[in-house]
């Protein structure tokens, strides 16, 4: 008894220096945002320059981003040439001026360039607690319906671009163009085989679902939807079913 007595504090003393070890491997840039996969909350600011402000309307039609600065921020400026080049490359790129007066955020883009199609001043920083903002600077990226889809802590870097964000973007404006995959998925629909001779079939993704299901699809159950597609978000129809519809 006494030896499990002595033995516990040195294995809490372990766990702890365990914990710590892991504690550093954790980038803190990489933190999951309650808003990911969320439209982005409702605001309307006023313009940092030029009379253009920004809303959550602006964030519609395409996959952007949405960059948290500030004049007085030091961190900012570590990234902001990137953004630079960014916009040269076609990059869409909001910026949301957090707990800064509009005077001193255009006086910051007028002086180290203008990445930002919009820009909208939060002074007050409401906006910024909306979106979980702990501080700048920091990146949302959006895909074309104005939902968050990742959140970056901290300056962009150049590795982030390449390995995160970049591919990201890519993989959401090919989901923007695509309206076609073709799936190796035998048709389910067995009636309708004489309409579906082939053993896969083509699977249209709409752009907006049908209010009701397509005749004679009431066999295809939601069961079945999840069990047969790995894409629990896309409301997938068979082809051939909508062909008659």
């Amino acid at each position: 008894m006494k030896r499990l007595l002595f033995l516990l504090p040195v294995a809490a003393f372990f766990a702890l220096i365990a914990a710590f070890v892991m504690g550093l491997r954790h980038d803190p840039s990489h933190i999951t945002s309650t808003l990911i996969n969320k439209p982005l909350p409702q605001f309307v600011l006023p313009a940092v320059r030029d009379n253009q402000g920004l809303a959550t309307a602006d964030f519609r039609g395409e996959p952007m981003l949405l960059n948290v600065f500030a004049s007085w921020c030091v961190a900012c400026r570590l990234e902001h040439s990137l953004l630079l080049q960014l916009k040269g490359q076609g990059v869409t790129i909001h910026g949301l001026d957090w707990k800064d007066k509009a005077e001193d955020g255009a006086r910051y883009l007028a002086d180290n360039g203008d990445p930002y199609i919009k820009a909208g001043n939060d002074k007050s920083g409401r906006t910024g607690i909306d979106l979980g903002v702990a501080g700048v600077p920091e990146t949302f990226v959006i895909d074309r319906k104005g939902r968050v889809r990742y959140k970056i802590i901290g300056p962009i870097e150049a590795r982030d671009w390449d390995n995160t964000i970049k591919p990201l973007l890519q993989h959401l404006r090919s989901e923007t163009r695509s309206g076609v995959w073709h799936w190796p998925l035998p048709c389910w629909h067995r009636r309708r085989l004489r309409c579906c001779p082939m053993s896969s079939w083509p699977i249209r993704r709409w752009k907006r679902a049908p209010a009701r299901s397509a005749p004679g699809c009431a066999a295809w159950s939601a069961k079945t939807r999840r069990s047969m597609i790995p894409m629990p978000n896309w409301r997938m129809i068979c082809a051939c079913c909508c062909a008659s519809a």
